[in-house]
């Protein structure tokens, strides 16, 4: 913590009398390990939130993972900082070491940008400077304060995934330019799908190109995801059914390789075809085992069908 944030006086505020619905100046990441709770359950808070009052609540300014934590552990009061009146340069001070320290994401910095502008301090003499050295949003995004807006009103489903995988920007601006119906289904498919951050991009992509296609998402939402434990057959069955609507043609070619491919399995080569035909090559594999000998290698491959492997180099 800051020194300034330091000098606050300390007070201990009991669970129920602070807002932890209200989340204006959250803008770490939002993330409580397993270990951060296990050090509030044995040492108590080492670094002491920071409070604002408001009304007959009080506000969290800085420590909001800490103040989670420490509710789930069953803490009914808890010492906390006390900021009073707010102090933009104070908090800027708390911002950026957080950010120093890896513990700010797209979504966080945005919400610094726009406190920034909304609260001028004399540390910052230039709000749009700061914002692309300091805090490394882009230019296409600074000149457009209506996608900020935007962007800063997605569900909090996406805003997590958002801040805690580090989302590019540019996949940010696409999401902000959906439908509400297209951000919502989205939403919902995160909830059931930790998926990976290039696949997410990717979906982000599809789905917006589906629905500005089709001016609905209507096809969209009839996918069903699978109800099985396995997160990788889940996000590889929405990846694919979104990859049929954006490409129809993809399904049949598909198919035509499925085909050729199980032909080639059933004479003892195993195949690695690129995923969704993006290559120029194809890996065959014989599996020889010792009592087999070499030769096993020669006639599995004269028993390959050449045709087979021309058409399945063809859908390349």
């Amino acid at each position: 913590m800051n020194p300034a944030m330091q000098a606050l006086p300390v007070e201990n505020i009991n669970v129920s009398h602070i807002d932890f619905t209200d989340n204006r100046y959250k803008i770490s990441k939002p993330e409580i390990s397993d270990q951060l709770m296990r050090s509030i359950k044995t040492h108590g808070l080492l670094e002491f939130p920071v409070l604002l009052p408001q009304y007959e609540k009080y506000i969290v300014v800085g420590g909001h993972n800490r103040l989670v934590a420490a509710k789930n552990t069953g803490a009914s009061t808890v010492p906390c900082r006390i900021m009073d009146p707010f102090d933009m340069g104070t908090f800027l001070g708390h911002a950026v070491l957080k950010i120093d320290r890896g513990e700010v994401g797209p979504i966080g910095r945005l919400k610094l940008y726009n406190l920034l502008k909304k609260t001028k301090t004399e540390a910052i003499q230039n709000d749009r400077l700061f914002a692309r050295r300091e805090l490394g949003i882009p230019d296409f995004l600074l000149g457009d304060e209506a996608a900020i807006e935007t962007i800063l009103s997605i569900p909090d489903t996406i805003a997590f995934y958002a801040d805690s995988r580090d989302v590019h920007y540019r996949v940010l601006r696409e999401i902000g330019g959906m439908s509400s119906a297209a951000v919502s289904l989205l939403s919902s498919w995160l909830d059931q799908i930790p998926m990976r951050v290039n696949i997410f991009r990717e979906v982000v992509e599809m789905l917006s190109e589906i629905s500005r296609r089709d001016g609905s998402i209507e096809t969209a939402s009839a996918i069903k995801i699978p109800d099985i434990r396995d997160p990788r057959g889940r996000e590889n069955s929405l990846h694919s059914s979104l990859m049929s609507l954006r490409c129809p043609r993809y399904t049949v070619l598909k198919e035509e390789a499925d085909n050729l491919i199980a032909k080639l399995r059933a004479v003892g080569i195993e195949v690695t075809f690129p995923n969704y035909f993006e290559g120029d090559t194809i890996g065959l594999t014989v599996k020889v085992s010792k009592k087999d000998g070499p030769a096993v290698v020669r006639d599995t491959f004269t028993r390959a069908d050449e045709e087979t492997l021309g058409k399945l180099l063809d859908l390349l």
